[in-house]
C-alpha cells in the first residue's frame, strides 16, 4: 500500500448518489408535510454563547439550501433568527403559518427564544421548514450485475447514527 499504491474499485456513481439523496429527502419531506410543522425538541441557553451551541448541535437540515437557526426574539408578526456564523435574519409569521403538529395553533405561535429550527431563504426573509419525523432508505442497484450504484440511509446523517440502508433490521426493497 505504501510503495505500490492502492486501487479501490467501486460501482458508486456520484450523479446517481445525489439523485438518490434528493429523491429520498423530497419524498420524506412531502410525506411529512401533511402532518404540519414538528418541533425539533432542541434548544440553546440564550444566556450563554448561542452561536457555539447552535454550531455544536446534533441537527442536520438535509438540504444544502436549508440552514439551522435559533430563535433570538419574537415581536409581533416577526421573529429574529440567528445563525452559527453570527448573522441574523427575519422569519415573518406568514412564512411560518403551517399548523404545529398535534395542536391547532400556528407554528409561528409555538416558536420561543432559544429553539433550534430549520429555515430556507425566501427573498429577504426566511421561511420555516420541518424535518420529517419519518426516515427511510434507498438503494439503487443494477439488477443484472448486483452493483450498488447509490445508497442513502436516512434524511441526514447528523440526525441519526443509524444507516437504515445497511443497519436496519428490515432492509429496503
Amino acid at each position: 500500500v505504501y510503495a505500490g499504491g492502492l486501487w479501490v474499485r467501486s460501482s458508486y456513481d456520484p450523479v446517481m448518489q445525489r439523485a438518490a439523496e434528493t429523491a429520498l429527502r423530497d419524498g420524506l419531506t412531502r410525506y411529512g408535510r401533511g402532518g404540519g410543522w414538528r418541533d425539533t425538541g432542541l434548544s440553546v441557553d440564550m444566556s450563554k454563547d448561542w452561536r457555539s451551541q447552535l454550531a455544536g448541535a446534533q441537527f442536520g437540515t438535509g438540504y444544502p439550501e436549508w440552514r439551522s437557526a435559533v430563535i433570538i426574539s419574537k415581536e409581533g408578526s416577526n421573529a429574529t433568527i440567528g445563525f452559527s456564523d453570527g448573522s441574523t435574519g427575519t422569519l415573518p409569521a406568514a412564512l411560518a403559518a403551517m399548523p404545529k403538529r398535534g395542536t391547532g395553533q400556528r407554528a409561528f405561535d409555538a416558536l420561543r427564544p432559544g429553539m433550534i429550527i430549520a429555515v430556507e431563504q425566501e427573498g429577504d426573509s426566511w421561511a420555516l421548514r420541518t424535518i420529517p419525523e419519518l426516515s427511510g432508505a434507498t438503494v439503487a442497484e443494477e439488477v443484472a450485475t448486483g452493483r450498488v450504484r447509490a445508497m442513502q440511509g436516512g434524511f441526514d446523517g447528523r440526525l441519526s447514527d443509524l444507516n437504515r440502508a445497511t443497519q436496519a433490521l428490515r432492509q429496503p426493497g
